[in-house]
């Protein structure tokens, strides 16, 4: 198995039942605790925002290599990213989101 196919696993297995965890934990919720996943998903949209700045990819994914360690996480992290001309929406969406749910 290539580093693609490797890369492309991890996805369907990691991002996107996270993201489908995220939705049904906002739908299934009590009223009264959505507050508290605004919140968590208000930081998770800050550090979208700072990945996105320019000149912090390459940092960001330095850091999660140093972080889960080593060696076996840089193959996964190619510094060119599919997504990075549609990050700016999912900045956008992701503070919108937490703003729905915390209350003012």
């Amino acid at each position: 198995m290539n580093t693609i196919q490797k890369r492309f696993l991890l996805f369907l297995g990691g991002c996107i039942p996270a993201r489908l965890a995220l939705v049904g934990l906002a739908k299934y919720l009590p009223n009264k605790y959505l507050p508290y996943l605004g919140y968590i998903t208000l930081l998770m949209a800050l550090g979208f925002y700072t990945s996105t700045l320019p000149g912090q990819e390459r940092s960001v994914k330095k850091h999660l290599v140093n972080l889960f360690g080593g060696a076996n996480l840089e193959l996964y992290m190619d510094y060119s990213i599919w997504y990075s001309p549609i990050m700016p929406l999912t900045v956008m969406r992701m503070p919108i989101s937490s703003y729905c749910m915390i209350p003012l």
